[in-house]
């Protein structure tokens, strides 16, 4: 079964409580949304309006972490996904103050564990091989946070320039006030999946709500990007954490999701079988749908626009595999919306 959720969701656990949006008051907001899970990446300070501080990112992240799992209920999970500060040296020509790529970590236990460094703020890392490794090691998986927007806001390198970004298991392609970067951070990830390190790396959909934690989801202006993950067991916090493991997920900018889809996208291989995909996708706004696009390691293998209907039932086999293995994603879009999936893998070795 897919369960709806949000990530990157920047909470307001701490403000003062003119506000403040308490742990159980998000649960039911989310409810309200039809969501099942979030993934809170930290108390997000007011720089602008002083409305509250930095909560959750430093030595405070254990309270940050406990009021997260003891505020889960039966229907709705909060995973504490703290946001990071990755750190690297300044390019000299570009003479910034910072050079930075932000990325969350989902179930994380302890900051030090992973090398990072906190201050009565925030939490950096400088050695992002260190971190990826760590974060490997205990089982957790990293997400890249709006990839392009970091470049010209934080003084990001290019991320096809830094190798560790390679082993990244997840790029984050929508976040709320950025939909406009989407074909970017896109091309980007279709990049990522043409190197043989990064073929299987996930994608997600955020709503990195920094400059406004203390609206409510369903005061969100605009659209609120979700994330859904496929669920064969009971829904619990275990059970959610083991299918983002797997990156058995698709994320979606607007109103578009998935009735049916086989086979489910996932880290794991399907060995032996020719590809074969196929869907039945519905825009719950009426709206129509208007592209289909399938790629392979990164490159367009497929495409279909005389589409008509906000509902599309789709079936496809690729008669053209000339490698040992295939990676395939789907986007989808209906108008202003998108869908994308993580990688569908096949091995034939």
């Amino acid at each position: 079964m897919w369960y709806k959720g949000y990530l990157h969701y920047h909470t307001s656990f701490k403000y003062p409580p003119k506000f403040r949006i308490s742990p159980d008051m998000l649960v039911n907001e989310i409810r309200k949304v039809g969501g099942r899970f979030v993934f809170c990446a930290g108390d997000h300070g007011d720089e602008i309006e002083k409305r509250g501080e930095y909560w959750g990112w430093g030595d405070d992240y254990p309270e940050y972490r406990k009021i997260c799992l003891d505020s889960s209920t039966s229907d709705v999970i909060l995973i504490p996904a703290l946001e990071i500060h990755l750190r690297f040296p300044p390019a000299k020509q570009k003479k910034k103050e910072k050079s930075e790529h932000h990325v969350c970590l989902p179930g994380l236990r302890n900051l030090k564990d992973l090398g990072i460094e906190t201050n009565s703020v925030m939490s950096y890392a400088s050695n992002a091989d260190h971190l990826i490794h760590s974060a490997h090691s205990r089982n957790l998986s990293i997400t890249l946070n709006h990839p392009y927007e970091s470049i010209f806001t934080f003084g990001g390198p290019h991320p096809l320039t830094i190798a560790a970004l390679y082993k990244f298991d997840y790029i984050e392609l929508f976040t709320a006030d950025w939909p406009n970067l989407f074909p970017f951070d896109f091309d980007i990830y279709t990049k990522f999946l043409k190197d043989p390190v990064s073929a299987t790396m996930g994608c997600v959909s955020a709503v990195d709500n920094a400059l406004r934690p203390h609206i409510t989801p369903t005061n969100e202006p605009g659209i609120i990007n979700s994330t859904y993950l496929y669920i064969t067991d009971r829904f619990t916090p275990q059970s959610l954490m083991d299918a983002w493991n797997e990156r058995k997920s698709y994320c979606v900018h607007g109103h578009l999701y998935f009735e049916w889809i086989n086979p489910i996208p996932s880290r794991k291989p399907i060995y032996g079988k020719k590809p074969r995909i196929e869907f039945k996708v519905v825009n719950s706004a009426n709206k129509r749908i208007t592209k289909v696009e399938i790629y392979n390691k990164g490159i367009k293998v497929y495409e279909d626009k005389g589409l008509n209907s906000s509902i599309y039932t789709f079936s496809w086999k690729d008669e053209n595999i000339k490698n040992d293995s295939a990676h395939y994603i789907i986007h989808i879009e209906a108008g202003d919306d998108h869908l994308v999936t993580s990688p569908i893998n096949y091995s034939f070795r």
